[in-house]
This record gives C-alpha cells, sequence and structure tokens, in this order.
C-alpha cells in the first residue's frame, strides 16, 4: 500500500515536473507538485514505519520468551543447567536486539532508560546464574531460592520494560516530567 503511494506519488512529481518545465507559473503544476511532495513523504514515513514495528515485533517476542524463560526457571523445582543457559541466551538475545534499538530512538530519555535494560541484562546475568548455583548446590535452601525468585522477577520487569520502551516513537508525557524534575 505505501510503496503504491510513493510509485503514484513519483509519477505525479514527474508530471508536475514537466508541467512546469513548459509554463513555470501555472498554479495546477505547483499544486500537483506540492501533493506530489507529500505524498512521497508520507509514503516514505509509512514505509519506514512498517519496518519499525516489524523490528519492534521481533524484539517484544524476544522479551516474552524471556519473561517464559525466566517464570519457567523461578518456578522450577529442579533446575538444570540447560535451563539456565537457554536462559541466558534467551536474555543476551534479546539484550542485542534492544541494544540496536537504542541508537534509533530519537528522545534520550527514551534511550536512556532503554540502554538502563540493556544494561542490566548484560552485565547482572552473572547474579541470575549465582542464584542458580546456589539453588542447584543447596536445593533445601530458602533463602538461595528466594533469591532466585527475586532475580528472575527482577529480570522480568527489566523484560517488561523493554516491551514498553520499543513501542514509543514520541517521547512520553510522564517521561518528559521526570527528565524536568531530576535537572
Amino acid at each position: 500500500m505505501s510503496k503504491i503511494k510513493v510509485t503514484n506519488a513519483s509519477k505525479l512529481l514527474l508530471t508536475a515536473s514537466n508541467e512546469l518545465v513548459k509554463s513555470p507559473k501555472a498554479m495546477p503544476s505547483k499544486v500537483k507538485l506540492t501533493e506530489a511532495i507529500k505524498g512521497i513523504f508520507n509514503g516514505t514515513t509509512e514505509v519506514l514505519y512498517s519496518f519499525d514495528d516489524a523490528e519492534v515485533r521481533v524484539i517484544l517476542r524476544a522479551s516474552d520468551a524471556s519473561q517464559k524463560q525466566l517464570n519457567s526457571l523461578s518456578n522450577s523445582n529442579e533446575l538444570s543447567v540447560d535451563d539456565i543457559q537457554e536462559t541466558c541466551n534467551s536474555m543476551s538475545h534479546l539484550a542485542g536486539l534492544t541494544s540496536a534499538r537504542v541508537e534509533e530512538l530519537l528522545y534520550p530519555s527514551l534511550r536512556a532508560k532503554l540502554q538502563a535494560c540493556v544494561d542490566t541484562l548484560a552485565n547482572e546475568s552473572p547474579l541470575l546464574i549465582s542464584a542458580c548455583k546456589s539453588v542447584i548446590t543447596s536445593p533445601s535452601n530458602t533463602e538461595a531460592k528466594k533469591t532466585l525468585m527475586a532475580e528472575c522477577s527482577r529480570f522480568i520487569d527489566t523484560c517488561k520494560e523493554i516491551s514498553i520502551l520499543v513501542k514509543f516513537r514520541e517521547e512520553p508525557d510522564e517521561i518528559k516530567k521526570e527528565v524536568k524534575h531530576k535537572k
């Protein structure tokens, strides 16, 4: 649909340009030229948004997968090395996808929040592994299980925040206010 809009607007631009060569002061040709430019910009914006939406959907799926893995890890009575590795791989994949998204956000406040989420996933995963190790080596230790559940919950919250932040195209008012108060 968007590609067709851009194609049609391009044809209109060519027509208007040819007409303006013949009659530079013709108002209908100037109107066509203006409409063609608007059509190209609008169509191109729609194409870019569709690519952006596809990228966001990939991140959302990765976030959901990480949350499911973390929930499974948190609720598991018997942890396996494979489960831990799969969860860490899932979180690493999400961190990579999200890291690429950070640079695409236009607003510094959103970039900062999303980068903080990436840093949490990338830099603090050893805490999750350590909590898992404690549960594996001392399965009857309730404190170790509580620590594991708390770490999983914290990472789940981070995944949820990523899911929210990657959807923004404009800076939300709450974040604008939050940034102003910090200054």
